[in-house]
Order: C-alpha cells, then structure tokens, then sequence
C-alpha cells in the first residue's frame, strides 16, 4: 500500500487512467501499482482424463476460480483478547489488493487472494 504522498498520488493517478482488462498481465502490473511485486496467478480448471497426475482434483466450477498469491502479508491468529467474531487464523496486509482485484475481476469468476509463502 502507498504510505508515502507521491505514491498515493501516483496510484490515484493510475487508477484514473487504468483502461481495464483480463489478461494474467493486467492484473500483474495493476497488483505492481499496488505495491505487491511479484504476484503469482493461478487459473484452475476442471480435472479430465487428459490431466496429469500432479494436477489438482477439481470439479467443474473450478473453471471459473482463480487465485493470486502476493507479497506483503503477515499471518495473524486468534489471541485470547480478540472478540468472538475475529477469525482464528487470516492474513492482514492483502485488503487493498483484494478490493482492487474483486472491482476488477470479470463477473461470473471468484477469485482468491492469499499471501506469498517464505520457505
């Protein structure tokens, strides 16, 4: 996320002249513009007799789920001073990217934004 004046004026700027798109490019260089380099994409598709044996098992509405794996997020779990509807386990540092990509995402998809593992 932007923290210093001339980024967030360059993101709002970037936003104002984004021309859209659906291309695994478009949303590399708009989660960029973010401040999330790299990020990897993932598209899913269903698993037939043509699939490798490494693929995963997916059914059809995997076809239109894809996921974005991304830099810059912190784990976070559950403390004893949390309230009863914190979740017990999420990632904090991802909202911006995850707005971004769910007012950008082609309708009909789902798209599932986690973050970027170290080892």
């Amino acid at each position: 996320m932007p923290d210093t004046l001339p980024a967030r004026r360059e993101a709002v700027v970037s936003k104002l002249t984004a021309r859209g798109g659906q291309s695994r490019a478009f949303y590399r260089e708009m989660a960029r513009g973010l401040g999330f380099d790299p990020v990897t994409i993932t598209e899913f598709r269903p698993f037939t007799v043509d699939s490798e044996c490494v693929d995963p098992i997916c059914d059809e509405p995997w076809r239109f789920a894809w996921q974005v794996e991304a830099p810059g997020a912190q784990d976070r779990e559950f403390t004893c001073q949390d309230h009863c509807q914190t979740p017990l386990a999420y990632q904090v540092g991802l909202e911006v990217l995850q707005c971004a990509l769910g007012r950008t995402k082609p309708a009909h998809t789902v798209v599932i934004v986690k973050g970027a593992s170290d080892a």
